[in-house]
């Protein structure tokens, strides 16, 4: 009888210490992955490594292929120089404010702080 409860009282320790190790595992595992993730740049592509690779299936994450394109579609905008964004909601193509000039605004040292304009309250 005495060796059921001391087989018993090992399979409760090497329980516990189960339920203690996997959780930290899992949590180092993710840490280091999502940091070599954020380093490659590369959540919306293939992981960088097996260790991305854990973390992506344990996390059940999947980069979203259209996401990815979209992504290519903007740097090749970028590189192209267009000036204009097309939204694919969009009726009508907008011009990108980063290349507009910058209008109505007054410039440095305009002014007095004695002309401000009231809060309106």
């Amino acid at each position: 009888m005495n060796q059921i409860w001391t087989a018993l009282a090992w399979i409760g320790v090497v329980a516990a210490i189960t339920a203690v190790t996997l959780p930290l595992a899992a949590i180092i595992l993710i840490s280091v992955a999502s940091v070599r993730e954020e380093a490659a740049h590369s959540l919306s592509g293939q992981p960088p490594g097996w260790a991305s690779a854990m973390a992506r299936r344990l996390l059940g994450y999947h980069a979203d292929p259209k996401a990815a394109r979209a992504a290519r579609h903007d740097a090749v905008l970028r590189a192209l120089g267009e000036s204009e964004v097309r939204l694919p909601h969009a009726r009508r193509t907008l011009p990108d404010p980063d290349q507009q000039p910058a209008s109505g605004e007054p410039g440095a040292g305009t002014g007095s702080p004695w002309q401000r304009q009231g809060a309106g309250v």
